[in-house]
């Protein structure tokens, strides 16, 4: 199974499509291929480490959240992210926060030639997750 793809004749500036066979893989996939856009993972040390913690109604906007959470602490934090653990829990007593995420993000500081593009934003637009035969995917547009 790929992790993801990216997506041609697009509403946005840029696309993809994450799979997974767990939530967590599925969360993961999306980051790397967002990380992706953003610099050359594949050069990344990632010998620094961003802890995060999210809660959310649903789980489209638990990735929603994520994703931009993502590219605000890479702001912050002035770093190039390559590797992401994910866990998330559900909660089916607490109906307005579902959704637990903690994750650990890791990266190596800014270097000017590792960078590819700059994130704006992770777009609502046609933002989904679908499961089908056992396997997640996460449709997910970017302005760049």
């Amino acid at each position: 199974m790929k992790k993801f793809e990216y997506l041609d004749d697009l509403p946005s500036d840029a696309g993809f499509i994450a799979y997974g066979t767990t939530l967590n893989e599925l969360f993961e996939n999306s980051a790397l291929a967002l990380f992706s856009l953003i610099a050359k993972v594949e050069e990344l040390k990632g010998n620094n480490e961003v802890s995060i913690t999210l809660k959310d109604k649903t789980i489209e906007s638990l990735l929603y959240s994520f994703l931009s959470t993502l590219i605000a602490e890479s702001e912050i934090n002035e770093m190039f992210f390559s590797k992401v653990k994910v866990n998330i829990n559900e909660d089916k007593n607490n109906k307005d926060l579902k959704y637990k995420l903690e994750a650990k993000v890791f990266g190596e500081p800014y270097q000017e030639n590792k960078g590819l593009n700059l994130v704006k934003a992770i777009t609502l637009h046609n933002l989904s997750i679908n499961k089908k035969n056992n396997i997640y995917s996460a449709t997910v547009f970017v302005d760049l």
